[in-house]
């Protein structure tokens, strides 16, 4: 995907924001940190470096979820926005459904899903991996000749186990 501009913001409009460049990774996360954070059964994420993301309106309150994860949130109406992560702190996930034009960055994967609610199935159309993996190691072009195939790959970029 080439760098591209987006804008987006809260529910409340106090907070707006503006990101660029390359969107590095597109995702469902189902662990129960998003979830919570969110009210929601499982919540669309898109990267971006974090250098490209600035507030052009209002502020962003922050909570610590787990350690080395910064969620950040408008203080007035509290719309989750963006998760950020001190092993990763180059990238930026920005919730999907914050950005002005939510349809342009449809999730190409499902990450965290042995913590899926078991009444939620997947997006048949995304790959699924079992816990959250690098945004280099899943792209658009990969493909998997058997769900052992893409366990394998899944196992061999994932991030350490229990981050969230």
């Amino acid at each position: 995907m080439s760098d591209r501009e987006f804008e987006g913001g809260c529910l409340c409009a106090s907070t707006r924001f503006r990101v660029s460049g390359t969107a590095m990774s597109r995702c469902y996360c189902h662990c129960k940190s998003c979830r919570l954070a969110f009210g929601a059964p499982f919540v669309a994420w898109v990267t971006f470096p974090a250098a490209k993301f600035r507030l052009i309106r209002g502020e962003l309150a922050q909570y610590q979820s787990s350690e080395g994860v910064l969620r950040g949130f408008c203080a007035s109406c509290g719309t989750g926005i963006t998760y950020s992560n001190q092993a990763r702190i180059e990238r930026i996930d920005v919730a999907v459904a914050t950005l002005d034009d939510p349809g342009s960055l449809q999730p190409e994967y499902h990450i965290w899903v042995s913590h899926k609610l078991p009444w939620r199935p997947t997006t048949p159309i995304c790959r699924v991996a079992d816990e959250r993996c690098r945004a280099s190691s899943l792209t658009r072009n990969t493909a998997f000749a058997s769900v052992r195939d893409l366990q394998a790959s899944a196992a061999q970029h994932a991030v350490e186990p229990g981050v969230d």
